[in-house]
């Protein structure tokens, strides 16, 4: 299946997501499609949050979690992209995903191909499309917002403006 959305992210610090999930803490399958940053608030934050599309798998059977990224910076999108290195709160951005098959995703951003992962173990459930604004007291993920920025509904607010899923039918 192919899904993809067309997103302008909050400008505070936290996590902007779009993902698909399916399951509990100890099984489950979950393709993180975003996680964007377009406002990190710790110093210790990578100064490359703006533009990092971190995107990311999780298959996770009786409690033993296998994990990996397929990150890009969307600095790195062809010449000719209009949005090539403008950040995820200044325009929407179309990301999306190719679930090629049990193993294999490649993600999408712009209308290009950007990141891919590959997993040992199967992804073997349906997954449900999720999309939620998380932050929290850590400097992976950026900080916590400042208090004023969660009070401006001019940058507390991810805007999601359409999203489309195709699914591969046998003929």
């Amino acid at each position: 299946m192919y899904t993809e959305s067309r997103i302008k992210t909050a400008h505070i610090s936290a996590y902007n997501t779009f993902w698909l999930n399916n399951g509990d803490i100890n099984n489950r399958d979950e393709i993180d499609i975003i996680e964007n940053n377009s406002n990190p608030s710790t110093d210790y934050s990578n100064p490359e949050y703006p533009w990092t599309m971190h995107s990311q798998y999780f298959v996770v059977k009786d409690g033993v979690t296998e994990r990996n990224k397929g990150n890009f910076d969307n600095r790195n999108l062809s010449e000719g992209n209009t949005l090539k290195g403008v950040k995820w709160n200044e325009e929407y951005h179309v990301v999306g995903a190719w679930w090629k098959d049990e193993h294999n995703v490649q993600f999408y951003l712009n209308g290009e191909p950007a990141g891919k992962i590959t997993t040992k173990q199967p992804f073997t459930l349906e997954q449900h499309l999720i999309w939620d604004l998380w932050t929290q007291d850590s400097s992976w993920v950026g900080g916590l917002p400042a208090k004023s920025d969660l009070l401006d509904d001019s940058r507390n607010t991810m805007r999601v403006d359409w999203v489309r899923t195709w699914r591969l039918e046998s003929k």
